[in-house]
């Protein structure tokens, strides 16, 4: 697996074409953002932003039984935030709900944000929610249903905290909204 994702990024950072489908006028680069508000819970009023440096991340989306699929896997294991999941955007919609796993038949999304704070670390997964995709631009080779991508991404729901230590019943739950704007890769 690991081969193929680096022959999808040689491919589409290499790409003379680089529109098969949505808006492409000018490529975006630069660093990842995000921005997060925790608004309920016992990490209520906990607020998260920051960048996430380019060559960190790679924003895919392959595309399957006609839903449209945007792999997150923000952040390095050196940064103190990191976001992850899949976002199923069905029959070309651009929002999806939030769940604790995705499913491309439903079209339910998965988040999950991890980040430290006070010196402890928290992975906090989606429950319920929505979650909106927007500025989607698609990169790579054309026709081929896999490659690159940039977009925004605005999510609000409640999530509970996974690496809580102590019974899945008494698992910490929370509100949270926030955006993600994920760039395209570039090579510079």
């Amino acid at each position: 697996i690991f081969t193929v994702f680096i022959t999808l990024v040689f491919l589409i950072s290499c790409s003379s074409d680089d529109s098969p489908g949505e808006d492409n006028d000018e490529p975006t680069g630069g660093n990842h953002t995000y921005e997060i508000a925790i608004s309920d819970g016992f990490l209520g009023g906990t607020n998260l932003e920051g960048s996430v440096a380019n060559g960190d991340f790679s924003g895919m989306y392959f595309e399957y039984e006609g839903s449209r699929i945007l792999n997150l896997t923000l952040g390095s294991s050196t940064s103190d935030f990191y976001a992850g999941g899949a976002v199923v955007l069905a029959n070309g919609q651009s929002s999806s709900a939030l769940n604790d796993e995705y499913d491309t038949e439903s079209g339910g999304s998965t988040l999950i944000i991890t980040f430290k704070k006070d010196g402890e670390s928290y992975t906090l997964v989606s429950v319920s929610g929505t979650c909106t995709v927007s500025n989607l631009k698609m990169y790579g080779v054309q026709g081929v249903g896999i490659g690159g991508a940039s977009y925004n991404l605005n999510f609000s729901g409640t999530f509970r905290q996974e690496n809580y230590d102590g019974p899945d019943e008494d698992k910490p739950i929370m509100q949270m909204s926030g955006a993600l704007d994920v760039k395209k890769l570039t090579t510079e």
